[in-house]
C-alpha cells in the first residue's frame, strides 16, 4: 500500500505544478515564428539550420515546450538575432 505524501513533498516552490499556463513558452514561440517568417523560412529549414527536429521546432513555436538555453542560442544564430530578441515582447 502506498503511503500518502507529506505536506512538504507536495509543495511546489516555484508555484508551477498543475497550473503552468505557458505564458513564457508562448511568447518565445511567437517570437521564433515571427523571425522565421520574416526570413521567409519554413519550419524544416530553420530546424535544419538550428540542429533541431521539425517536430521540436513546431512544439517551441506553439508554446508546447520550453526550449533550453542551448536551443535558444542555436535558434538565435540561425535567425541572425540575439538571444534577448526572444524576450523583448
Amino acid at each position: 500500500m502506498a503511503r500518502a505524501p507529506k505536506d512538504f513533498e507536495m509543495q511546489d516552490p516555484h508555484g508551477l505544478a498543475g497550473k503552468r499556463d505557458g505564458n513564457l513558452e508562448t511568447a518565445i514561440g511567437r517570437e521564433v515564428r515571427t523571425f522565421r517568417r520574416q526570413l521567409d523560412m519554413t519550419v524544416a529549414e530553420l530546424a535544419r539550420q538550428a540542429g533541431l527536429s521539425a517536430g521540436m521546432l513546431s512544439k517551441i513555436e506553439n508554446g508546447m515546450t520550453s526550449p533550453s538555453l542551448d536551443t535558444l542560442q542555436s535558434l538565435s544564430s540561425a535567425l541572425h538575432v540575439p538571444v534577448t530578441a526572444f524576450f523583448r515582447k
